[in-house]
C-alpha cells in the first residue's frame, strides 16, 4: 500500500512523511529503516518523533535508542516533533515537552547533526502551555 502511495506522490512531487509509533506496523527503528530500504524514493520521508518508539519497557534504553533512531533513519527526516515521554500504567504517556524523560539535548543534537533545515513542531500541549514548552525547548537548544 505504501508503494502505491509513494508512486502517486512521485508523480506530483509530494512527500509522504511516515511517523512511526510503537503500537503501529512501523514500530521500531529497524522496521522504519526496512521501509526506506524496500521503497527507496525521494517521496518517502520521516517525521522524526522519537517519543513514539518508546514504551514502558525500553525507556531505560533512552540514549542507545535515540542514537539508533538517528543512525538508522535520521537522514530521512523532513519534519520533527517536540513532545515528551514517561512511563504510565497503561503504556507510555506522551506529555508536552519538558514534562517527561526524553533526553532533549541528545535528541536536539541529533537533529542539528542532520545538517538540514527542519521545522520543529511542539505537540501534545494546551494553548496555555505553549510559552512554557517553547521556553523549555529553547533552553535545551542553548545547551547544545
Amino acid at each position: 500500500a505504501v508503494g502505491k502511495l509513494v508512486k502517486a506522490a512521485e508523480k506530483t512531487g509530494a512527500i509522504i512523511a511516515i511517523e512511526p509509533y510503537y503500537r503501529h506496523v512501523i514500530d521500531t527503528p529497524q522496521r522504519n529503516e526496512k521501509l526506506y530500504r524496500d521503497i527507496p524514493s525521494p517521496s518517502l520521508k520521516l517525521t522524526m518523533d522519537p517519543c513514539n518508539y518508546f514504551n514502558n519497557r525500553n525507556l531505560s534504553e533512552m540514549k542507545s535508542m535515540l542514537e539508533e533512531i538517528f543512525r538508522r533513519v535520521g537522514k530521512q527526516t523532513v519534519l520533527a516533533h517536540a513532545k515528551d515521554v514517561k512511563a504510565a500504567p497503561d503504556g507510555p504517556d506522551l506529555p508536552a515537552a519538558g514534562l517527561g524523560v526524553l533526553d532533549y539535548p541528545l535528541y536536539l543534537r541529533g537533529l542539528v547533526e542532520l545538517d538540514k533545515e527542519l521545522d520543529l513542531i511542539l505537540e501534545h500541549l494546551k494553548l496555555d502551555d505553549v510559552p512554557r514548552a517553547a521556553k523549555f525547548v529553547g533552553e535545551q537548544i542553548e545547551k547544545i
